[in-house]
């Protein structure tokens, strides 16, 4: 199968965000400039009534397990978020 790179970009706040590519062999219609947002809410491991709610812009409306975990990756990573655990995603 041919795999094809998108781009996807996580947002913490206003003033702080990632971009990263994510390899993949979903291919998109050409024609379509369709972005969707997805709300990933993570738990801090030490406190649970601590919440922390980062958007990650992509090209699909549904995200494969692969991507779902690929992008936590680089969410913890990016935004230094070591404490915090995935709760869901929305």
């Amino acid at each position: 199968m041919k795999k094809v790179k998108h781009c996807a970009i996580a947002l913490k706040n206003l003033n702080e965000k990632i971009e990263f590519w994510i390899q993949t062999d979903r291919l998109f219609d050409k024609n379509s400039d369709d972005l969707f947002m997805h709300e990933f809410i993570f738990l801090n491991k030490k406190d649970m009534n601590w919440r922390r709610s980062i958007f990650v812009v992509y090209r699909f409306e549904t995200i494969s397990e692969y991507e779902k975990e690929y992008m936590v990756k680089q969410i913890k990573n990016g935004f230094d978020m070591d404490e915090f655990e995935l709760e869901r995603v929305d």
